[in-house]
């Protein structure tokens, strides 16, 4: 099946748990796979259903069973609850393990809402214990705000 201008939600315990703007969506039934451009996504906290993670991506492919997202061609995401933001071209998120993660020759950039920004290539992250990794050299800058409080 082939749709255009698509927004698909996903629903756990009759709550929305993820929303998922498409301009063009592919989904191959017998392999459980679907395949995407121009794609617009939301998670949501299923407690307090609240919005959890914001991204998006020029090109996706879901293998649904085995619960894995391939990204790319301009990749975003931005965990809200903890203000930090992923920008590659190409990143692969595994759910069961909770990993996410580039290719080793692509170039990553995590930025915190506090004046961090780290870029470097062979990035991986365990999404369930929030830490993350680059394997390779990285460059980075830290903006500290000095103004006094009262």
């Amino acid at each position: 099946m082939v749709f255009s201008h698509v927004t698909l939600r996903r629903y756990t315990q009759d709550k929305q748990e993820v929303r998922a703007d498409a301009g063009l969506l592919e989904r191959y039934d017998s392999d459980k796979v679907w395949a995407g451009s121009m794609i617009g996504f939301t998670q949501y906290d299923l407690e307090t259903e609240k919005e959890s993670v914001k991204g998006s991506t020029g090109l996706m492919l879901v293998n649904e069973a085995a619960k894995e997202y391939y990204l790319g061609n301009k990749v975003f995401c931005h965990t809200l609850e903890d203000d930090f933001t992923v920008r590659s071209t190409a990143l692969i998120w595994k759910e069961t393990e909770g990993l996410l993660a580039a290719p080793v020759n692509e170039s990553v950039r995590v930025t915190h809402g506090d004046g961090l920004t780290i870029e470097g290539k062979g990035f991986s992250a365990n999404t369930k214990t929030k830490t993350f990794m680059f394997k390779t050299g990285t460059s980075g800058t830290i903006i500290v705000d000095n103004k006094e409080s009262d």
